[in-house]
Formats: structure tokens, C-alpha cells, sequence
């Protein structure tokens, strides 16, 4: 009887070179045995992190990977993301309303600065 030296299911291994078949290493499963993997953001993130003022977000290591931005709606349903489209139309329209009303409240305090509120030409420029 001869000892065996080589790996059994190398001669496989070299067949089917896109399925690993045999590892050395014996992965647990226990979560305390897990290695840490070190998240550090990359230069575009901690450049947003300098400009929106978190310096202190861009010099630190994570432990976990921050969400994208589509991982955060990765479980979305139909109805989540209606009210998504209809929540950012109406922020525009709030967006677009605000000025406006600055606009018109500016036009009635410079009628009542400007002109005499008995006269005739304060209710044509009011109504204009």
C-alpha cells in the first residue's frame, strides 16, 4: 500500500478550471470565528464626505459597507415606490410655488407702499 501525496481531485480540478472543487482552508460558519473586513471609503467619498463637512466620516474605517442608494430601496414594492414619484413631484411643485407667492406678495406690499388705498390706481394695480 502506497501513501497518497497529491490531491485526489486535482486531475478534476484541471478539467473544470471554473469550479473550485477542493480547499485546503475549512471556512466555519460561527460568526464570532468570522474575519473582519475593514470597509474604507474610496477617494470620491471621502471627497463628498470633506464637502458636505464629515471629515471625520472620511478618516474612518467601517466595519460594515454602507448601503447604496438602490440597495436601500432593493425591497421597494409597487406601492413604496408610487409614493416615492409622487412625493418628489409634489417637493417640485412646492419648490416652484414658493417663489411664486414671493413674487405675488411682493407685488401686493409694493402696491400698499406706493399708492394711496383710496385711490382708484391701488385697485388697478392690486388687480393686475
Amino acid at each position: 500500500v502506497e501513501p497518497i501525496t497529491k490531491n485526489p481531485m486535482e486531475d478534476e480540478k484541471k478539467k473544470d478550471t471554473a469550479v473550485d472543487t477542493w480547499s485546503e482552508e475549512i471556512i466555519s460558519i460561527d460568526s464570532d470565528e468570522e474575519p473582519k473586513i475593514i470597509y474604507e471609503p474610496s477617494k470620491v467619498e471621502k471627497l463628498i464626505n470633506y464637502m458636505l463637512c464629515r471629515g471625520d466620516l472620511a478618516s474612518k474605517e467601517l466595519s460594515v459597507k454602507p448601503v447604496t442608494l438602490l440597495g436601500l430601496f432593493r425591497y421597494a414594492e409597487r406601492i413604496d415606490v408610487a409614493l416615492l414619484i409622487f412625493g418628489i413631484f409634489l417637493s417640485f411643485l412646492s419648490g416652484i410655488a414658493q417663489p411664486a407667492l414671493g413674487i405675488i406678495a411682493g407685488g401686493i406690499t409694493n402696491s400698499l407702499l406706493v399708492y394711496n388705498t383710496t385711490s382708484d390706481e391701488f385697485y388697478d394695480s392690486a388687480m393686475t
